[in-house]
């Protein structure tokens, strides 16, 4: 019998508000059979036991850094200077050019000193950084300090775009590399890694998870959804625009938007401009089970991001396992989850125009021969069971 594989994952914070997909992979790795604990390098969110609660994370161990665990680590940084001192000219080294992000780094120095210690305290087999910026000052005690454990590493879009030195250093160490695109193998060979070592596993949605909430059915009609954080890079103000569009063509539609942000006063603000606003439901932000459930009584989910550091968003991928028709604007790697006309709509430059064509142009059949074709395809293609068994495959190496 193999032997219980035992896995540390390292992260900023968890759980998090925006990021039930590590949920998803802990949750799943535990159901698996996985030994895993996370650590966090942050304190917990003020939110943390709703989220465990509702996340199903209960059985998990979760450690965070709070300020009694960031007092450890700065006695155990000030009693060992022969790692410290090493670690922070590391840092200088890869990141002096970058002095908001160094700073940050520094500031993150004791709680990864303390992460560290229990990690070897521990011993797991590998420890897995959940994000490649600034869990790699983890990353780097453990390779320098505790070279038996294996050090993994995923490194996205969000880590490409934010060019860390640290990112790029540890990579070259790390014993694992993962992405979740093929469109980001060019920018990780661009910092030095030989494409041989990169392991492309997509992100996948917790399918068992999602479906033990709800078997809704129900008459969707022209109900449109989009969901995510409303900042003015995600492009919410131009699905407005196109559902004003859509109910000039179609007077019974209704748009439902979901999350919050700094930019949401400003699309209500639109919305009462274009004199619409009795038709656009804001939500504000909801459980991950509940926005799915919102998802199949919906036909439409659109999303006209242009943030920079966007692929593959779990959003459509959960919307088009809830048979959503989803339009998505272009963004690098997105022809591996939408295949245009067949799971879904690509529209570029995110025309406002294209987007309400398709809502009100699409006949029935058309409508129920895409939305069982994106079902299929997020199970058969972004089941995050099968793809985190392609986790453990590696680490087991």
């Amino acid at each position: 019998m193999d032997k219980k594989l035992k896995i540390a994952y390292i992260t900023t914070q968890f759980p998090a508000p925006s990021e039930t997909f590590a949920c998803s992979d802990a949750r799943i790795l535990h159901r698996l059979g996985v030994d895993i604990e996370v650590f966090s390098q942050k304190p917990a969110h003020r939110d943390s036991e709703e989220m465990v609660k509702d996340r199903d994370l209960n059985n998990i161990s979760i450690t965070c850094c709070g300020t009694k665990e960031y007092i450890f680590g700065l006695f155990a940084c000030l009693r060992d200077l022969n790692m410290s001192i090493p670690l922070i000219f590391w840092l200088l080294k890869n990141d002096f050019n970058k002095p908001f992000n160094l700073l940050k780094c520094l500031a993150l120095v004791p709680a990864s000193f303390f992460i560290f210690r229990r990690i070897k305290e521990h011993n797991p087999s590998v420890t897995h950084l959940y994000w490649g910026h600034y869990p790699s000052i983890v990353g780097y005690l453990i390779k320098k300090y505790s070279p038996q454990i294996k050090v993994s590493m995923f490194l996205g879009a969000y880590d490409l775009e934010m060019r860390l030195g640290i990112s790029a250093s540890l990579a070259r160490m790390a014993d694992f590399i993962f992405t979740q695109s093929s469109a980001n193998v060019e920018a990780m060979r661009g910092i030095g890694l030989d494409e041989s070592r990169i392991s492309v596993v997509h992100r996948g949605i917790d399918i068992a998870y999602l479906n033990s909430f709800s078997n809704i059915t129900c008459a969707k009609r022209n109900k449109i959804l989009t969901a995510g954080r409303l900042i003015k890079e995600k492009g919410f103000d131009k699905v407005i625009q196109a559902f004003d569009i859509v109910l000039k063509r179609t007077p019974d539609a209704q748009l439902s938007i979901v999350g919050d942000g700094n930019f949401r006063k400003k699309l209500e603000n639109l919305s009462d401009s274009k004199g619409i606003r009795d038709y656009i439901k804001f939500y504000g932000h909801i459980q991950q089970h509940n926005l799915f459930q919102m998802m199949k009584k919906h036909a439409f989910f659109v999303l006209l991001s242009y943030k920079k550091g966007e692929r593959l968003p779990n959003v459509i991928k959960e919307a088009m396992l809830a048979k959503c028709i989803c339009i998505s604007s272009y963004t690098p790697g997105i022809e591996e989850l939408i295949l245009h006309g067949e799971t879904g709509f690509i529209v570029s430059d995110n025309d406002v125009e294209i987007t309400a064509n398709i809502i009100t142009q699409l006949s029935y059949f058309e409508k129920e021969r895409i939305a069982e074709n994106a079902h299929k395809f997020i199970e058969k293609k972004f089941n995050a069971e099968i793809l985190m068994k392609e986790y453990i495959g590696k680490w087991r190496q």
